[in-house]
């Protein structure tokens, strides 16, 4: 996060970016951005305007990955108060996959669960799955906050050699956050 240039994939608070998934950029055109005024990719994030998928913190939202909506159909939405799609962040109930501070969860992608039995758990005290943030110890993908890792997807690592890294001081990846 937090490059003026990059041609990788989902970088974070870039000026100007041609790769896909590219957060708080005040124009795209590709996938995954957040914090944009305007986009016609998936995955924005705090847009005002959005026909893409995985639409974040928006009043009204039809698609997928949809954060802090009140009412959604799609996946992955977060801040979600009600949803049935997948990788719903802070649901009080949700039987989907990929939730965010859920306390039951038995789907994939849970963040700051107590329990979890699927993939990608974040801010979990143990897991075995793939994309967990803030574990101690973690052999998964997607590890976020860990000491020690050697799956993809790792953030705020001191040393990682896989991809999707974030707040890492040396990598070698696409898709690093906040590295110089």
């Amino acid at each position: 996060m937090n490059l003026r240039k990059s041609t990788d994939l989902w970088d974070m608070n870039l000026r100007k970016s041609t790769g896909l998934r590219d957060m708080n950029l005040r124009k795209s055109t590709d996938l995954w951005d957040m914090n944009i005024r305007k986009s016609t990719g998936l995955g924005d994030m705090n847009l005002r305007k959005s026909t893409g998928l995985r639409d974040i913190n928006h009043r009204k939202s039809t698609d997928l990955w949809d954060m802090s909506l009140r009412k959604s159909t799609g996946l992955r939405d977060m801040n979600l108060r009600k949803s049935t799609g997948l990788w719903d962040m802070n649901i009080g109930k949700s039987t989907d996959l990929w939730d965010m501070n859920i306390r039951r969860s038995t789907g994939l992608w849970d963040m700051n669960i107590r329990k979890s039995t699927g993939l990608k758990d974040m801010n979990l005290r143990k897991s075995t799955d793939l994309w967990d943030m803030n574990l101690r110890k973690s052999t998964d993908l997607w590890d976020m906050n860990l000491r020690k890792s050697t799956g993809l997807w790792d953030m705020n690592l001191i040393k990682s050699t896989d991809l999707w890294d974030m707040n890492l001081r040396k990598s070698t990846d696409l898709r690093d956050m906040n590295l110089r």
